[in-house]
């Protein structure tokens, strides 16, 4: 069984004027991926991914839940991006 990679990515604009819509968006990405998560858990994961990010230092927060690691990273044109690796 290999590693397989999905990305998710957004532009700070848009995380900031559609955060609501983004953060809907971010959770029906992690519940797509992983159908054992309730909607509580993974909002509950999307507050936690955003609130380990830390923008002016390492640019990278990440979580794993369920085998499963998200990664929220910052790219090179300034997008945000969840980097999923399933293994």
């Amino acid at each position: 069984k290999g590693i397989e990679e999905i990305v998710l990515v957004f532009s700070p604009q848009a995380a900031l004027d559609e955060s609501t819509a983004v953060a809907e968006a971010v959770i029906l990405y992690f519940m797509a991926l992983d159908p054992a998560l309730t909607v509580e858990e993974a909002g509950q994961m999307c507050t936690n991914i955003f609130n380990g990010f830390t923008y002016n230092s390492e640019k990278v927060s990440s979580l794993e839940k369920n085998g499963i690691t998200h990664t929220l990273m910052i790219d090179g044109s300034s997008n945000f991006v969840i980097l999923t690796t399933l293994e």
